[in-house]
């Protein structure tokens, strides 16, 4: 019998959006999935600042919750299982008893980010409410070693109700990018310029890259370069086409749960190269195998290394392609149902 599921998704970023789609397409295809988007306006005012925009988000806040509440009722009568992505709609859910199993999807805690940003970003109450809302669901499924960590140190949940699951990725979308010969063809992916390292990016081939690699950032930001193919990022456009004109990702971020990026750019087959600050990175690059994952002030020499071996690239891009075969839409959903059966098995 085919498990039941009301999905509640979390849509604060592009981030968070694909991988929304992404696990809606992955459940549906062997599951019976109604969806709820817990859209809280946090992305439609940037006027974050003004008294009218505080209000907004307040009463947007207020009905959207009162709405979730409703449609977890709804869940409970037709005796479905409830998947949160992330804490915050589990947490604005906490008025209503949940009857129905549920669990909590995340790739990243607050506490995660503290270490890399040297400054705290939640409060006492901050960490009481997540914990609370952690505590309360059936179980937590974490997309990354480094969140599954940090719901078990940082939080305090038991280690036996939390679970591991890969992060969902149109794998079969990608075509494999070409083996060639000649430049090496970089690829930077980054709405946000600066915390993604596209600076970082620029000073190396500015430096020493020009007159051994072409490259082409894909970013909102306006900017002209002399010898680089800029692209204006638009959200939700077709990437397949770039990826497969490219043959390694760069992508020196200062600070990353998951991005959406790497896992797109190695089922497409290219090779990966980032920093050990994109927390979600070694879930899909192993070490010299597919890529490199570095230290920000040693990424250069790691790039210079790496450009300078077109057979390394060329094996690196297969092992990406071929890596992914962990993260398709099946992949995922088997790895859901295995653990709501599973933990229903337990319950009894």
């Amino acid at each position: 019998m085919r498990n039941k599921y009301l999905f509640v998704s979390f849509p604060v970023d592009y981030g968070n959006l694909v991988l929304a789609r992404n696990l809606l397409v992955a459940l549906r295809s062997r599951s019976d999935t109604s969806h709820f988007e817990f859209d809280t306006g946090s992305t439609l005012d940037t006027s974050a600042a003004s008294q009218i925009g505080v209000l907004r988000r307040t009463g947007r806040r207020l009905r959207r919750s009162l709405a979730l509440q409703m449609a977890l009722r709804t869940a409970e009568q037709e005796r479905r299982v409830v998947l949160f992505q992330q804490v915050a709609p589990a947490a604005f859910s906490m008025p209503v008893r949940l009857r129905a199993p549920s669990f909590i999807l995340l790739d990243w805690t607050r506490k995660l980010y503290e270490p890399i940003l040297k400054k705290k970003l939640s409060n006492g109450v901050d960490t009481f409410i997540h914990r609370k809302a952690m505590s309360r669901v059936t179980g937590v499924m974490a997309f990354t070693e480094a969140a599954e960590r940090s719901v078990i140190k940082d939080y305090g949940i038991e280690a036996e109700s939390v679970f591991r699951i890969p992060m969902p990725f149109d794998v079969e979308r990608y075509q494999m990018a070409p083996a060639r010969d000649g430049k090496v063809k970089l690829l930077f992916v980054g709405a946000d310029f600066h915390r993604k390292g596209g600076d970082v990016v620029l000073d190396w081939f500015r430096a020493r890259g020009r007159f051994r690699a072409e490259l082409t950032m894909v970013t909102q930001s306006d900017m002209k370069v002399d010898g680089v193919n800029i692209i204006k990022n638009k959200p939700g456009e077709d990437m397949a086409p770039i990826y497969a004109a490219n043959d390694v990702l760069v992508l020196p971020t200062r600070c990353d749960a998951y991005p959406q990026v790497v896992g797109e750019a190695a089922s497409a087959g290219l090779a990966l190269a980032t920093t050990d600050t994109a927390l979600g990175a070694p879930e899909v690059i192993v070490q010299g195998w597919n890529g490199f994952i570095a230290a920000t002030e040693n990424f250069q020499g790691e790039l210079d290394s790496l450009v300078s071996d077109r057979s390394k690239i060329e094996m690196f891009k297969r092992n990406s392609r071929e890596k992914m075969k962990g993260f398709t839409f099946k992949e995922v959903a088997c790895a859901i149902d295995t653990i709501v059966n599973t933990t229903r098995r337990n319950l009894q």
